[in-house]
C-alpha cells in the first residue's frame, strides 16, 4: 500500500505538474516536497486543497493508494456479504455456504466490534442477526435500536439512506411508512451535495416499492 505522500506524488507527476505549479499560499513547495517524501504530516484542510489543485477526487486517490475506496470496516462488511453473493455461489458450482459458517462469521464480526466499536459494523450485525432469527418476518420483535437511531439523526447522509433501505423489511409497516415520509426532510443535506440528489429519489422509490410489493 502506498503512503499518502507517495500517492499524491504519483498523481502530480502523472499530470505533468511541478511542485512550483501546485504550491500556493496554502501549501508551499517545501511543505509539499516534505509531504511527498513522508517527512511531515499535513492537516486535512491542506490535503483537500492539494487534491483540488491537481483535480483528483478522494475516492480516486484512495483507489490508487490502497486498491479500494472502502475503509477497513467497509471491507469487512463487504467480505461478509460476498459469502452469500450470486458470484460466490456460481464459483462454488451452486453450493451455498452453510448457515453455521455464516453465523460463525457474524459472531466474529460482533466480537471484533466489542473491541473497537464501529457504528456501521454494529448496525450490520444487528440486522443480519435479526434476519437469520426471523426469516419469516412475522415477528413483532425488530431492531428497535436502529429505528431509534434513524429517528434521532437530524440530517440523514448517504449512510442513513443505505441503512434505511437495508432494514426496511425488518420494521413494522407503520414504522417504515413513518420513516419513508420523513426521508426528504431528513436527507435535505444530501441533496446539496453535487450528484447526490438522486440518491434520495432512489431511496424513496425503493422504500415505496418494498412497502407495496414486500415479496
Amino acid at each position: 500500500m502506498m503512503t499518502y505522500g507517495e500517492t499524491f506524488r504519483y498523481f502530480r507527476q502523472s499530470k505533468g505538474l511541478t511542485l512550483k505549479q501546485v504550491a500556493d499560499h496554502v501549501n508551499s513547495m517545501s511543505l509539499i516536497g516534505q509531504f511527498e517524501t513522508d517527512q511531515c504530516h499535513i492537516s486535512v484542510d491542506r490535503f483537500v486543497h492539494l487534491l483540488e489543485q491537481i483535480g483528483v477526487s478522494y475516492d480516486e486517490f484512495q483507489l490508487k493508494r490502497q486498491g479500494t475506496t472502502r475503509s477497513a470496516v467497509q471491507q469487512q462488511i463487504h467480505d461478509y456479504r460476498q459469502l452469500t453473493s450470486i458470484e460466490t455461489v456460481i464459483a462454488a458450482d451452486g453450493q451455498h455456504i452453510s448457515e453455521q459458517t455464516l453465523m460463525a462469521q457474524l459472531d466474529q464480526l460482533a466480537a471484533d466490534n466489542q473491541h473497537q466499536h464501529n457504528l456501521q459494523l454494529a448496525h450490520m450485525v444487528q440486522l443480519e442477526t435479526y434476519y437469520y432469527a426471523h426469516a419469516d418476518n412475522d415477528s413483532t420483535d425488530y431492531p428497535l435500536a436502529i429505528q431509534y437511531y434513524l429517528t434521532q439523526v437530524d440530517d440523514w447522509g448517504l449512510y442513513e439512506l443505505a441503512l434505511f433501505k437495508h432494514c426496511i423489511r425488518a420494521f413494522p409497516v407503520d414504522v417504515s411508512w413513518q420513516l419513508l415520509r420523513n426521508v426528504s426532510k431528513k436527507a435535505a443535506l444530501v441533496t446539496n451535495l453535487p450528484g447526490y440528489a438522486s440518491e434520495v429519489c432512489k431511496c424513496l422509490f425503493f422504500g415505496y416499492h418494498r412497502l407495496h410489493c414486500p415479496a
